[in-house]
């Protein structure tokens, strides 16, 4: 399956809106295939969609994280426990 979309993929190379077809396609699919596992977990909504828990990478790649400030004043974010609970989701997460 990934040759046949890599042939299809280099074939319509040059157009933009193709390629982006394709990868949307693509991943699509690998939802679908993931579906069928059951120790998986799969997105109710396409990861882009406003209600998805995931963040688009373009919104990811084209946010200044430069302005978030460096502390709250009033609020303990309690960041060494948030890490700690961070690194027990890692086992949780998909490597893509």
């Amino acid at each position: 399956m990934k040759t046949l979309l890599k042939k299809i993929y280099h074939v319509f190379l040059k157009k933009e809106k193709t390629k982006k077809l394709i990868r949307k396609i693509y991943c699509r699919m690998c939802i679908i295939k993931n579906m069928l596992k059951k120790d998986v977990f799969v997105p109710f909504v396409p990861i882009e969609h406003f209600y998805s828990p995931f963040p688009a990478i373009v919104d990811i790649r084209n946010f200044d994280f430069e302005i978030l400030p460096a502390e709250i004043s009033g609020i303990d974010l309690h960041t060494d426990e948030q890490f700690e609970l961070l690194n027990k989701f890692e086992p949780f997460y998909l490597k893509w």
